[in-house]
């Protein structure tokens, strides 16, 4: 029961806000949205998230939660990000961990920082922690935020489906499916030995509200599927996880928020570079947004090769 649970968070994660899939089968009448098509813009969001996963077999289903509060901030012209997770974590009955995370990236310095504060239930420091990685990529924020306007905007806006307004927000949809290899993450590792674990029927939904500015408001993901190792089921998942926007506003990350200087520790150099492609397959809609382009990039690039 524990791994089809943690298999499942993993699917979940894997899967939010991951690529365009296919518009929202419901469709809608566009002309019930205020703006005339779904945008992406650079902006900053706080608000809360919920994880909530089923995990069925023979017949008993295990429900696993997870909460937290995020602040993500993009720049979708200078390609930076900065992002700040909380999250408390039950380990078991009475015992819970507090983790908040920082991460920043700044691709003009080709620089991703990573600073981690846990504290257990009383909140007494555990660990803290500032880790500077060098990125190592061809990308430039020139090439990428190019690509974003003539490749990612387009696609969005055609896969997106307009599924009306509430008289504030305009709802976009989206769905995927998917049988394949168990999608992985680098902040969720998939244990040793489910490697080799594949979905089955996966399905994928969402739905984003946002303003007519394009300021992200809410999303509810949903995703199903069932899980195999090799042929053998090792039963059903069903994952829903929601975010809740409680203040955004246009602008992205300043100097100061992309400066390792002002956390309490001293950030220090690490010995290996990191793939900017690898640190963008995580959770996180920033990361998402920002992945996509980075695909596109490459896509357009063979494309140019080949002609």
């Amino acid at each position: 029961m524990r791994v089809i649970a943690t298999v499942a968070s993993c699917i979940g994660v894997g899967f939010v806000l991951q690529g365009c899939g296919d518009g929202g089968s419901s469709g809608g009448d566009k002309t019930k949205c205020l703006a005339d098509k779904m945008d992406m813009v650079t902006q900053t969001m706080r608000g809360v998230t919920e994880i909530s996963t089923d995990a069925t077999v023979n017949g008993t289903t295990v429900t696993t939660t997870m909460t937290g509060s995020f602040m993500e901030m993009f720049d979708l012209e200078n390609f930076n990000m900065r992002e700040e997770t909380s999250s408390q974590v039950e380990l078991q009955p009475n015992e819970t961990m507090e983790t908040n995370v920082t991460i920043i990236l700044n691709l003009g310095k080709k620089q991703i920082i990573g600073y981690t504060s846990i504290a257990d239930k009383d909140g007494k420091p555990i660990e803290k922690k500032c880790e500077i990685q060098e990125i190592d990529t061809p990308w430039t924020p020139e090439k990428l935020s190019g690509i974003f306007k003539t490749v990612i905007k387009p696609t969005l806006q055609g896969a997106a489906a307009c599924g009306g307004n509430d008289g504030t927000y305009d709802t976009w949809k989206f769905n995927k499916t998917y049988s394949g290899p168990l999608p992985q993450t680098p902040d969720s590792p998939v244990p040793p030995g489910m490697d080799n674990l594949m979905i089955k029927d996966g399905s994928f939904t969402e739905e984003l509200q946002m303003t007519k500015d394009a300021l992200l408001h809410a999303s509810v993901t949903n995703v199903n599927g069932e899980v195999l190792n090799g042929t053998v089921s090792l039963g059903k998942m069903a994952m829903k996880a929601s975010m809740n926007v409680s203040d955004a506003k246009a602008g992205g990350p300043s100097a100061d928020d992309l400066d390792p200087s002002k956390f309490d520790v001293n950030c220090t150099p690490a010995n290996t570079s990191v793939d900017l492609e690898f640190f963008l397959r995580s959770p996180g809609f920033a990361r998402q947004q920002l992945l996509s382009i980075v695909e596109a990039s490459k896509q357009s690039e063979d494309d140019t090769l080949m002609v």
